[in-house]
């Protein structure tokens, strides 16, 4: 568990809770219909990337959604489910939506920031749930998401309850962050390659440098899935809801195939000559 060196407990300040072994935290899910609970037919379509900035005690939420039977009347994070990847839980974050989240419509984006020293960015049962303090409940979100027990859940007329939703989760080496570990994510880093900064999407070992060790992140996750990308459960968002850079990385990863294949031809061709 990311968070298993932090000690929780009520009287902890916000600036003790801040582990040091990571600044920034990705976490991604597609949202479905049958990823619902119950599930329900919706053609409806997401994704969201939640990105934790743990010095600044900033949380990013980045989102786009279409096709929704109903019109979206609010949008929130749930936590924490009694088990990883599945069941309900109550609101966590800002009632009774996400401030600015588009309403009255079938698709849309979204991009806010949001404090997590501010109590306005919980929701006011989830503090009184999590121990009565900003601190607790700011703990006890960051423990749901990195378990598996948080989900984004967009609500519409048609689904009061949420026509979509999926489980937010953290993959190593998802560097284009559509939660799944594929040749897409080897094309960031190789373009990102030497960059030095902080919250560089492709530093997995978080010493602000895109260097080989990221590439070993890769290696060792590649073909892993988010909890969202199972059957079921909105493995059919892949692909069909990109995010604003994908169809040029996945232009850029088959560019980068072909390149290879290419290569392994011209030796295969002088291998010939020689025998």
């Amino acid at each position: 568990m990311m968070f298993s060196r932090i000690l929780f407990a009520p009287a902890v300040t916000l600036a003790l809770v801040v582990p040091t072994v990571a600044h920034h935290l990705r976490y991604t899910a597609d949202l479905t219909g049958p990823a619902e609970s119950p599930a329900n037919n919706s053609p409806g379509l997401g994704h969201v990337v939640v990105t934790l900035d743990l010095d600044l005690a900033v949380m990013e939420i980045e989102a786009l959604f279409s096709g929704l039977e109903g019109s979206v009347v609010a949008a929130h994070i749930h936590a924490a489910t009694a088990e990883t990847g599945s069941g309900t839980a109550g609101v966590a974050t800002q009632e009774p939506t996400f401030a600015d989240f588009p309403a009255g419509v079938t698709s849309g984006t979204y991009e806010h920031e949001f404090d997590l020293a501010s109590a306005a960015t919980y929701s006011p049962t989830f503090i009184s749930a999590t121990g009565g303090s900003i601190s607790t409940a700011m703990n006890a979100l960051l423990l749901a998401l990195d378990g598996g027990k948080a989900y984004f859940n967009i609500h519409t007329t048609a689904y009061g309850g949420g026509e979509i939703r999926g489980f937010l989760s953290h993959v190593p080496g998802d560097y284009n962050l559509n939660g799944v570990v594929d040749a897409a994510d080897y094309v960031v880093w190789r373009h990102t390659l030497g960059d030095i900064g902080d919250g560089l999407v492709a530093d997995s070992n978080e010493n602000s440098m895109i260097d080989n060790e990221d590439l070993d992140e890769w290696r060792e996750n590649f073909g892993h899935a988010g909890l969202s990308s199972g059957a079921g459960s909105g493995s059919v968002v892949v692909g069909a809801v990109p995010e604003p850079t994908k169809f040029l990385l996945l232009a850029s990863a088959g560019a980068v195939l072909l390149l290879i294949r290419g290569r392994c031809a011209v030796v295969v061709q002088l291998g010939a000559r020689v025998d």
